[in-house]
């Protein structure tokens, strides 16, 4: 989600105002006003507010920058916030969810390069239509060389933060089930309320997985009017997303004609590319009014 404007920052601050528990009060002020916070002089680039990353400790992760909240421990299996080990059985509100791919260069020296990128899963902006594309493919026994992700965007139950989870890889299906359950509810993905644990995988014990048990239907815990402030930050997340797909579009065409105008020397205007970058979402879902029936991933 991008940085509050000034309108959003006072419609939210209404909103955040009107709900009735303190607690939930205090806590969606102070998020709103993290959300519209924008720090300059810290290098060339303003610092804006992001959702907090949700991982898991494996066997193999870095511990020492890992600190303890209070009933927590910082182990193999431990759920992790930022940079702190929180308590199983944290509550959050999914916002939203979503599909992408990202091929990553396997050489050693190349620290993390991207290869290529599609955040919709549907078209990279190197290979193009990622359906048709050989990276996608894997063997029998061995996954693709691109690797598909499912990303949540997620609401503290107590409205104190907001966070992403992605999962991948081996954890690929565990967050594809996540995203069935949440679709196949057939309502908007912030009317329930889900609880984290960590579990060991099925068939790899030693890895372990961030696992998302439905928990309360959110009306059932929260005031009307936390509700409508959380309907807000669904409709802004959902506006965005729908734009920032649109605007990715438009520009993986563009760097399709430099490369067609530099491969064969010839001057092209366009490419032949009718994949529609709001496939499969309804006018309802991009506009935040649907009612659950056409799912809510992206």
């Amino acid at each position: 989600m991008t940085v509050l404007t000034k309108d959003e920052y006072d419609n939210f601050l209404k909103l955040a105002s009107a709900i009735p528990e303190e607690s939930l009060k205090a806590n969606a002020t102070n998020l709103i006003e993290k959300m519209s916070e924008v720090i300059s002089g810290i290098g060339d680039r303003d610092i804006t507010w992001q959702p907090t990353f949700i991982r898991i400790i494996q066997g193999t992760t870095d511990t020492s920058n890992i600190s303890a909240a209070e009933g927590a421990t910082v182990n193999v299996g431990a759920i992790v916030v930022g940079n702190e080990a929180v308590p199983q059985g944290m509550r959050v509100i999914p916002i939203a969810l979503w599909q992408s791919r990202t091929l990553w260069d396997k050489d050693e020296d190349a620290n993390g390069r991207k290869i290529c990128n599609s955040p919709d899963a549907k078209v990279g902006w190197r290979y193009g239509n990622c359906n048709a594309c050989k990276f996608g493919i894997g063997g029998e026994s061995t996954p693709p060389p691109c690797n598909k992700e499912y990303a949540f965007l997620l609401m503290d139950a107590d409205f104190s933060n907001m966070y992403m989870i992605k999962y991948h890889k081996s954890m690929y299906r565990t967050g594809m089930d996540w995203a069935k359950e949440i679709t196949q509810a057939r309502v908007h993905p912030y009317k329930r309320i889900f609880e984290l644990n960590s579990r060991s995988q099925e068939k790899k014990k030693i890895v372990k997985e961030i696992h998302a048990k439905l928990h309360s239907i959110t009306a059932s815990v929260l005031s009307p009017e936390a509700m409508l402030f959380l309907e807000a930050i669904y409709k802004k997340q959902i506006t965005e997303r729908s734009e920032f797909l649109i605007a990715n579009a438009a520009n993986i065409k563009e760097r399709m004609i430099a490369r067609a105008n530099g491969d064969t020397g010839r001057s092209i205007s366009h490419v032949q590319d009718d994949s529609d970058p709001l496939e499969g979402v309804s006018e309802q879902v991009s506009s935040g009014t649907a009612d659950g029936s056409d799912g809510y991933s992206f």
